[in-house]
């Protein structure tokens, strides 16, 4: 009997650390979305705020690099606006989004994130930047104002990872609250 009651002791010990540590993540996230949104109704220059967005982004999903690409109508191309992490040759490669065959144009275009959580698992998008640099998985959040789409903003990790559904929801807040 005492070794059920230990057993079952240290399972709810298990649980509500589990649920402390959820919680504290979801404060960070929590934080990280008021902290974009006070600098996106300040008045930062852009670039500064989307540096704070993508610097918050990859502190609190752990992931190494991540940029930012914004549309330019005038030259019907994303720019790359800001980066972390990226060599400076990729920052070049990055800066060539007229194809329409990447995930920056993609998403853009469809208004839609879009997540790989193992780039291995995912041929057709295994290739440039992402497959030379060791990335295994991405995601593409699009940075929209009043429905339209201005950008993009894309972070990436060496390691797996998965998406789950309040992360997914807590990344594209970060874009909605760019733009």
């Amino acid at each position: 009997a005492q070794a059920a009651a230990a057993v079952h002791q240290a399972r709810v010990l298990d649980t509500s650390r589990r649920h402390a540590d959820e919680a504290q993540a979801r404060a960070r996230e929590l934080e990280a979305v008021v902290a974009v949104a006070n600098a996106a109704t300040q008045s930062l220059e852009t670039r500064e705020m989307l540096t704070l967005a993508l610097d918050k982004v990859l502190e609190v999903t752990g992931f190494e690099a991540g940029g930012v690409t914004l549309w330019d109508d005038a030259q019907q191309r994303l720019n790359v606006a800001v980066t972390r992490n990226y060599p400076v040759s990729s920052e070049q490669e990055l800066d060539q989004r007229t194809r329409r065959d990447t995930l920056n144009w993609q998403v853009l275009h469809s208004g839609q994130a879009f997540y790989i959580e193992d780039l291995m698992q995912s041929p057709e998008w295994r290739r440039g930047v992402t497959l030379r640099e060791g990335y295994l998985s991405v995601a593409f959040i699009p940075l929209k104002a009043h429905g339209q789409t201005l950008g993009v903003m894309g972070v990436a990790s060496r390691q797996t990872h998965a998406f789950p559904a309040h992360e997914r929801q807590w990344l594209e807040s970060i874009g909605q609250a760019v733009g």
